[in-house]
């Protein structure tokens, strides 16, 4: 992988947001009563049965969920009716228990740091780019103005993201611990048009699986497939 360069981190405030509630199950007269809101569930991967934890009346939609390490909150962002579902969003906290929900400020595509301390998204606004924020709220820092779609690799010590340059997208890949950025693929060995977001890390840390495309998207030529990449030489 080649060294990258990135924008300096800075602090900013999060923006003023709007309150929300969340329903309880326990305050779901019936299942039809709460038809038009957004359920949050859960599966159990045994039995495949569907619990239902809890409804959110006032949102128009929610997206990109993304369970706490420890299991008990929820991370996601979502939108008011009216709000542009893209850079009107914001991301949310809510305990699976149903008796909590928060607001980080705007933001998209929430993922964990490994013991849930702290959070990378994106964000459009107050700059667009991938963002550092603490789980409890707070300030936020901006790790780079160019990157997109960021999600915390298991062992805590890198962050893979996208970054488009030159019509074509890249994985970026961010080593906490050595405080330097990396290129997955080199400029020229990079095969791939068009990376797209909410892509996995292995649970090893050492590879990411996405889907991309091999021309732009939108063409006759766009096929979309699921690849994967080592990262482990790049990062370290």
């Amino acid at each position: 992988g080649q060294g990258t360069s990135s924008a300096t981190p800075r602090t900013v405030n999060p923006p003023a947001t709007m309150p929300a509630t969340l329903r309880p199950v326990e305050d779901v007269v019936s299942r039809q009563s709460v038809a038009s809101e957004i359920w949050f569930c859960s599966l159990d991967t045994e039995t495949h049965e569907s619990k239902l934890l809890f409804t959110l009346p006032d949102f128009q939609n929610a997206a990109s969920l993304a369970v706490s390490p420890d299991g008990s909150q929820i991370a996601f962002d979502a939108t008011f009716p009216g709000e542009a579902m893209t850079s009107d969003s914001q991301i949310f906290i809510a305990s699976l228990d149903g008796t909590t929900i928060r607001s980080m400020g705007r933001g998209t595509m929430p993922s964990w740091s490994p013991q849930g301390k702290r959070l990378v998204c994106s964000r459009y606004s107050p700059s667009k780019g991938v963002w550092i924020a603490r789980a409890e709220g707070g300030d936020a820092q901006l790790l780079d103005e160019s990157g997109w779609s960021a999600q915390w690799s298991p062992d805590g010590c890198m962050i893979a993201y996208t970054r488009l340059k030159e019509g074509r997208s890249d994985l970026v890949v961010y080593d906490i611990v050595e405080d330097e950025f990396f290129n997955v693929f080199d400029r020229e060995r990079n095969p791939f048009q068009q990376i797209f977001g909410n892509f996995s890390w292995s649970p090893d840390s050492t590879q990411v699986a996405f889907k991309a495309t091999m021309a732009p998207a939108g063409t006759n030529n766009a096929e979309f497939q699921i690849a994967t990449v080592h990262v482990f030489g790049a990062a370290r």
